[in-house]
């Protein structure tokens, strides 16, 4: 009887082991390192495929649909990419344009493609804005391959990251960046596999494809043999930047257009209130010419760096920004015109305006507008000259303000009064 019983407990004990080993729910790394080939069953292999969720999940699944079986399922291989798609369309509402899964180790790489709508690179509710279209990475890449290797993907990984963020591209601009990302990464990525598949403990499957590879598309022997990455990587950086350029030089020139319009509606007011005043006419159109020409000075300066390739912008900024440093430029301009007018006006700039021309003619009564209108547009064009301008004024006023240290002479003043 205490044999049957022991006996009965133990059997009790498997069972309850057994059921709790059934019930227990499997996280993330089980589900992976867990594959149908274990059962042999395609139809549990199916339901494995139908549980991926993440894109480690889908890599791992195309590794085992290319080693675990001689010739993958028909089948299986449709329903996987599926799944891809139910991926992309989970993770940000998007279509997958590109992909590449390694058969060799689980790395993967998707480009897929968003539409949103929005104004100045920002998303607006309601479907209001236009319509954007934005591409976007996703990448998995195996943790045992080589320190430079994996230093390039994060490299390609991080320049695909700063497209996004900074948002100045134009759509096919952006596109065409991406591409080449992509296709780096992809090449990459293939090239990690051989060498996973040509190190010891992989199956013969995994070697037999990598020799299979052709001898130009060997795996890199040393850190010279890099370099054709690094120079694809470089002409991609080089295409995004030079995008990004012209793209900020666009904005900036338009905010630039619509900063005119501020200093116009201050030559307005000011020659309204002026006239209020009942200030002296030619002062007035002096003081408005100043304005005005300060303002051209200063879009006159940006186009002609634009022209000879001498404008270079801090795209990573940011639209908004870059929108409103261009409205400011044709003010900070005006107002140098104003301050150059100013300056000479009551002495604190050390020039001698002439009163004559020295071509003499009958056209031109006098020169003093002609010469003030000059000097504020030096001062609207070149910032350097403004800045001059500014010192000599400001020493100019301190010397004037600046009181005497000498002392009066002894007996000197007034006559003593008795």
């Amino acid at each position: 009887m205490l044999e049957r019983g022991r006996a009965i407990l133990v059997i009790l004990a498997t069972f309850g082991a057994l059921a709790a080993a059934l019930l227990r729910p499997r996280s993330n790394g089980e589900r992976q390192t867990t594959s149908a080939a274990t059962t042999g069953d395609a139809g549990n292999a199916s339901i494995q495929l139908a549980n991926l969720e993440t894109l480690d999940e889908l890599a791992r699944a195309y590794v085992w649909l290319h080693h675990g079986q001689q010739l993958p399922d028909p089948t299986l291989v449709g329903e996987f990419w599926q799944r891809v798609r139910v991926f992309a369309a989970h993770s940000d509402r998007s279509v997958v344009i590109d992909s590449y899964f390694s058969p060799l180790v689980p790395a993967a790489v998707l480009q897929v493609r968003q539409q949103w709508r929005g104004l100045f690179g920002i998303p607006l509710p309601w479907g209001l804005g236009f319509v954007r279209e934005e591409d976007t990475l996703h990448l998995v890449f195996p943790t045992g391959a080589p320190a430079p290797l994996i230093q390039l993907i994060f490299q390609a990984y991080g320049l695909h990251a700063e497209t996004r963020q900074t948002r100045v591209l134009l759509p096919d601009d952006s596109h065409i960046v991406m591409q080449l990302i992509f296709t780096l990464i992809r090449e990459l990525l293939q090239l990690a596999g051989r060498l996973s598949a040509t190190s010891p403990g992989r199956p013969n499957g995994a070697l037999a494809a990598a020799q299979a590879v052709p001898p130009t598309q060997a795996a890199p022997a040393n850190g010279e043999d890099y370099k054709p990455y690094i120079a694809v990587l470089d002409r991609a950086r080089f295409a995004f930047e030079g995008a990004a350029q012209r793209r900020a030089q666009t904005q900036y020139f338009w905010g630039m257009i619509v900063g005119i319009v501020l200093p116009s509606a201050a030559v307005f007011g000011l020659w309204r209130g002026l006239a209020a005043i009942n200030m002296a006419a030619p002062e007035q159109d002096l003081l408005v010419m100043s304005l005005l020409v300060g303002a051209l000075g200063a879009v006159v300066s940006v186009m002609q760096r634009m022209t000879s390739g001498n404008l270079t912008l801090r795209f990573r900024a940011g639209r908004i920004l870059i929108l409103l440093l261009g409205g400011f430029r044709p003010i900070i301009g005006a107002v140098f015109g104003v301050l150059a007018y100013v300056l000479i006006l009551v002495g604190l700039l050390p020039v001698r305006i002439p009163e004559t021309a020295p071509v003499p003619t009958a056209l031109v009564q006098s020169v003093v507008p002609y010469f003030l209108g000059v000097a504020a547009f030096f001062a609207g064009f070149s910032e350097r000259f403004a800045q001059d301008m500014l010192a000599t004024g400001q020493d100019q006023l301190s010397a004037k303000t600046k009181p005497s240290t000498e002392a009066p002479a002894a007996g000197a003043g007034d006559p003593a009064t008795v």
